[in-house]
């Protein structure tokens, strides 16, 4: 009990020396910078939100690109095998081979993806780990829907850079 007791004086010690300080610094402030006191604030207010985006981005970029890498010679196996059979002759084409290598493709990209979604999932539940304890409810609402957001923007670019790709391809032609 005495330890609690303590440990409460000493967190109310440091929450009235973080008062006073952030109450001193104020007035500073406003004696030097006067009237650009508002200014100043939005000033620092987009700097600090820019900051939070910056890094949350990075951590879904990195998440991203690293379920992506986990995947990736899956990904470059179909694509190659895909590229290799269209580069082959039409004359030496059929239709059944045709329609095996959309099977192929098919599968192996639902392969790929649920594959894909595992590893992102396992990444997000170790990034949102780290922030599972904070206590403030909003902050941790808006870091988690950032990344979230930032994690889906990833996943579009990668989409957006694989589709003509994959719909170059002669059997989609």
């Amino acid at each position: 009990m005495k330890f609690i007791k303590s440990l409460k004086n000493r967190i109310n010690t440091d929450i009235r020396i973080i008062a006073s300080i952030l109450s001193l610094t104020l007035l500073v402030v406003d004696h030097f910078f006067g009237r650009y006191l508002i200014g100043t604030l939005e000033v620092l207010n987009i700097i600090l939100w820019t900051l939070i985006l910056f890094f949350v981005m990075v951590a879904a970029s990195f998440a991203t690109l690293k379920a992506l890498f986990i995947v990736a010679a899956e990904i470059s196996l179909l694509i190659f095998l895909a590229q290799s059979y269209c580069s082959i002759p039409d004359c030496q084409r059929s239709i059944e081979s045709d329609g095996a290598l959309k099977n192929i493709l098919s599968f192996g990209l639902i392969y790929i993806i649920c594959l894909f979604a595992i590893s992102l999932w396992e990444l997000i539940q170790k990034n949102y780990k780290e922030i599972k304890n904070d206590k403030p409810l909003i902050g941790k609402i808006t870091v988690v829907g950032l990344f979230v957001i930032f994690t889906f923007w990833f996943i579009w670019e990668i989409y957006l850079v694989t589709k003509p790709i994959i719909s170059d391809l002669c059997v989609y032609k």
